[in-house]
């Protein structure tokens, strides 16, 4: 299969045309992509041409593991101006959304392959047999057809699936009761209550933290809560740390950046958060930006020659480093959810 890499943008409230040179019209724009993508690749050839011709170069914000989809719904959002998706995932996201507009194409067409390890040649033989055999017969056109072609019914299955799910979990009034005083997104709590509990109140971790947000009894008592594995009490007492946690940080910190640092310190501790934030600055990242700076920091100090240098130590980086970045994928996730749910009641 050949595609191409489309430039996605936010749907804007007039018609964009495509453009036909994007080396200039993304002179000085920032692309978001997961830098171990082909789009990285290909943006990488672009500043090259920009600089050729003497234009003033894109800017490329990486984003370590974001899907391809949770990167349109950033787009989509405004969170970030544009991102790059190939051909045929556009065609599969504009069977069931809007809200999100193809603005112009990278130069190139590229094919979609298999890869497997040097040496598994029966492997590669299999695969190469299934694709002989199927590329373009009945298999393939009813398969092909189901994915990119059927829209309305893959919009109707898309409705009903979400007039299933009209709460994003079972306590949502308590989130939104405890959260509606503070400046936190309560759809940023239940992601975080799903981290924690897959919304069980009577989750209990081997560590001794309890309740839908795994808090543990002491922390409890600091906060005056108890009975942690009520539902109420559970979310409140979780609510409250994170404000007790907000407090920890500079109160300069732009607030979309300074979530992301509350959930490191709830996951790791406020301490090893601070830590990494140094250890940041000391290797030339921003402290003030957690991905791609302050979580490659997070990173370091599980290794020796760091956190033996820092003041509270020894971290398991990769636990924060993947809880806050699946947070963070759930709670774009979730606005998809709402977005398509006012798609369907207008439908």
């Amino acid at each position: 299969m050949k595609v191409t890499e489309q430039l996605v943008s936010a749907v804007q409230a007039q018609a964009v045309e495509k453009v036909a040179s994007p080396e200039v019209f993304l002179a000085g724009q920032t692309v978001v992509v997961n830098p171990l993508t082909s789009y990285h690749d290909s943006l990488i050839g672009l500043m090259e041409k920009q600089h050729e011709q003497d234009v003033l170069p894109l800017q490329i914000q990486r984003l370590l593991g974001a899907t391809t989809e949770s990167l349109i719904d950033a787009v989509a959002r405004g969170v970030f101006p544009y991102t790059v998706v190939d051909s045929h995932l556009v065609a599969i996201e504009s069977t069931y959304r809007d809200d999100f507009t193809v603005v112009g194409e990278l130069p190139g067409e590229r094919e979609i392959a298999w890869a497997v390890r040097t040496g598994q040649s029966e492997l590669l033989n299999r695969l190469n047999a299934f694709l002989k055999k199927h590329n373009r017969d009945l298999f393939f056109n009813v398969t092909y057809n189901k994915y990119f072609k059927e829209r309305k019914r893959i919009v109707r299955h898309q409705g009903q699936r979400l007039r299933s799910t009209d709460e994003l979990s079972p306590f949502d009034p308590i989130v939104r009761k405890y959260t509606e005083s503070t400046d936190r997104d309560w759809r940023m709590v239940v992601a975080q209550m799903y981290q924690e509990s897959q919304f069980n109140p009577e989750a209990r971790s081997f560590a001794g933290a309890q309740g839908l947000m795994q808090v543990l009894p002491r922390t409890g008592q600091q906060l005056g809560i108890q009975d942690l594995y009520d539902p109420d009490n559970g979310i409140r007492a979780g609510v409250s740390y994170l404000g007790w946690l907000d407090q920890r940080f500079p109160q300069n910190l732009p607030l979309e950046q300074k979530i992301y640092f509350i959930l490191a310190a709830y996951n790791a501790g406020h301490g090893h958060v601070r830590d990494a934030r140094n250890l940041a600055q000391h290797l030339e990242l921003d402290p003030d930006q957690w991905f791609g700076h302050v979580e490659e920091a997070m990173l370091l100090l599980s290794q020796p020659e760091y956190y033996r240098k820092s003041r509270f130590g020894y971290v398991r980086g990769r636990e924060p480093v993947n809880y806050v970045r699946e947070i963070r994928d759930r709670y774009i996730g979730y606005l998809g959810v709402e977005r398509h749910q006012a798609y369907s009641s207008v439908e």
